[in-house]
């Protein structure tokens, strides 16, 4: 069953939409509908920037012992 939203947008962000759809409010409304869809649709992936599996692999693939500049997992 479909549900109402009123979206409440900054006038300069609704011409510009319009404009992207034409004029057609009706296109407008189904514009935002499908991104709106397509966000939710995506699958939900936890912050990168957190993904301690790629930081691990990230880690190991750097040489140990080496001061150099912007080496991997020195820790200063």
């Amino acid at each position: 069953m479909k549900k109402t939203l009123t979206l409440t947008l900054d006038e300069q962000t609704y011409e510009r939409l319009l404009a992207a759809c034409q004029g057609d409010e009706k296109a407008l409304a189904r514009r935002a509908e499908e991104i709106i869809e397509e966000q939710f649709a995506a699958p939900q992936n936890a912050d990168q920037s957190l993904n301690a599996d790629g930081l691990e692999d990230y880690l190991n693939k750097s040489t140990t012992g080496s001061r150099a500049y912007g080496v991997k997992g020195q820790g200063w």
